[in-house]
């Protein structure tokens, strides 16, 4: 990542981000220790790394120093890339005027806060293209391009009243949205996707019912029985297994509604289980 010192919390911003997916990032701030050779550092991951980020901000017009150095030679590296590969990306703020020797690679220009946090799904998009990735996960990279999650989420408008929004986006624009929550920032949900129903307070049983109907959004309260039940079958299943045998058919069972609030699902289902399978026993050998 190369940038102006003016610059330097919009970088720190950057990596955190972009530090979270795990992939190696080289930043000077945390790169380099006390004693090595910054210059050869520097030089030796410019020849080595996959992308390289240029923060384009007034700060970086007209600057003399090392800067103009690193971006010679990206852009040395850069002309032996195959036709096609993206390596240098640069990234736009304040409305700058992007040096003349990389303003033929398209930009990412950050006019809001909304901006700043689409910067990790851009790189790992470019991560992807250059990492020689397989069909599989070509296929997993249209389907985070794709709008097919819905979500429920409850916040406060600027006058500290309850709001509610139905909210239609996709991976990518979750991910640009979670840094928005990380920071703590304010924002409005369509900045980051589109809003199917919105409103003061909380939503009707009517409205809830429709979106829960055409969506398949799912309660927490019924996520909670769900996992109920599903721990309540597992037990049954394996208890009545290990009597039965692993080649028999377990039959189906249904899970009480309610379950004492000292009980555990699992414990439960395993008696029930047992019971089962006992039953299912010749009388001699139970």
């Amino acid at each position: 990542m190369s940038y102006a010192r003016e610059d330097g919390e919009r970088a720190n911003r950057i990596y955190s981000m972009i530090n979270r997916t795990d992939r190696p990032v080289f930043y000077d701030k945390m790169s380099l220790i006390p004693g090595m050779d910054w210059r050869e550092e520097i030089e030796r991951n410019l020849e080595k790394c996959k992308l390289v980020l240029i923060l384009c901000s007034p700060h970086i017009v007209g600057k003399e120093g090392f800067i103009q150095k690193e971006i010679r030679l990206a852009l040395e590296r850069s002309e032996m890339m195959p036709e096609g590969r993206i390596f240098i990306i640069p990234i736009r703020f304040d409305g700058a005027d992007v040096p003349r020797k990389i303003a033929r690679y398209q930009w990412f220009d950050v006019k809001n806060e909304t901006d700043f946090y689409w910067i990790e799904n851009y790189v790992e998009l470019a991560w992807l293209q250059v990492a020689n990735i397989t069909p599989e996960e070509k296929l997993e990279v249209e389907l985070l391009k794709k709008e097919d999650i819905v979500m429920f989420i409850k916040g406060k408008n600027s006058y500290g009243q309850p709001i509610f929004t139905y909210l239609k986006l996709s991976i990518l624009q979750l991910r640009a949205m979670k840094h928005a929550i990380i920071e703590k920032a304010v924002f409005e949900p369509s900045d980051f996707g589109k809003v199917l129903v919105s409103g003061e307070g909380h939503p009707s049983e009517e409205t809830q019912a429709i979106m829960n109907r055409q969506y398949g959004l799912v309660s927490e309260e019924q996520k909670r029985q769900q996992s109920v039940r599903d721990e309540f079958i597992r037990g049954y299943r394996e208890a009545y297994l290990a009597i039965i045998g692993s080649g028999s058919d377990v039959p189906l069972v249904q899970p009480p509604d309610n379950l004492p609030e000292d009980s555990s699902p699992l414990r439960e289902g395993i008696r029930k289980g047992m019971k089962e399978a006992l039953k299912s026993l010749p009388n001699e050998v139970t």
